[in-house]
């Protein structure tokens, strides 16, 4: 029966987790996997801050001297 006042039909049945869409809680599925996402958004964002700082540098360089 419900205990709490949490309906039994709220628990999700066996076996239906592969029916859940991806969120941020079980996206990283274990630890090496979030060491590898954390690195890839580590390198993105200094893969694009160098490449902003490049072309600011190139803009100011060439139209203002």
């Amino acid at each position: 029966m419900a205990e709490d006042g949490v309906p039994i039909k709220m628990v999700p049945p066996a076996g239906d987790e592969k029916t859940i869409p991806p969120t941020a809680d079980n996206l990283f599925l274990s630890e090496t996997m979030k060491k590898y996402f954390m690195a890839y958004y580590l390198l993105r964002e200094v893969f694009w801050n160098a490449l902003l700082w490049a072309f600011k540098m190139f803009v100011l360089g060439t139209c203002c001297p």
